[in-house]
């Protein structure tokens, strides 16, 4: 029977099977089946992470607006939110702007500013923590064009 010295804490394969050295110092056998074993469990971990990570992904919502005294056709106003929280603003397939929810267990509100065909165009995002909700206000030359709200 061979021996090392190793310190605890390491992994070492042997004849197809894994050591590990506890930090008791003891050696724990692990056979080549239950590394198989392990690496399927892994695998389905991540496939289930990822799943379930897209399933949190929020639809994206739509307004119309057309600016007062315009004859052209009305804006397509389109809010998408990220998983993360990030909110892309576009106008008729053209970003306007982008921005984050501010983070934390708190409530919170941020401001984003741009333009679109010459018009201010300011987008608010609040999280309210009471209510578990994320809140899109969009104003284009102080009107407010839509509200968008999306749950936690």
């Amino acid at each position: 029977m061979n021996t090392h010295k190793a310190k605890a804490g390491t992994l070492s394969v042997k004849g197809g099977a894994l050591v590990v050295l506890a930090l008791t110092g003891r050696a724990t056998l692990l056979s080549t089946v239950g590394c198989r074993v392990m690496k399927k469990v892994f695998a389905q971990s991540i496939i289930i992470s990822l799943f379930l990570s897209l399933a949190g992904c929020s639809p994206p919502m739509f307004t119309s607006y057309r600016p007062p005294g315009s004859t052209e056709a009305a804006w397509q106003v389109k809010a998408e939110k990220s998983l993360t929280g990030v909110v892309i603003l576009t106008i008729n397939n053209t970003e306007v702007l982008q921005g984050q929810f501010p983070g934390g267990f708190f409530s919170g509100t941020r401001e984003f500013k741009g333009q679109y065909q010459g018009r201010d165009v300011v987008m608010i995002l609040t999280t309210d923590a009471i209510k578990s909700v994320w809140m899109c206000r969009v104003f284009v030359h102080g009107d407010l064009v839509g509200d968008f709200t999306w749950d936690y």
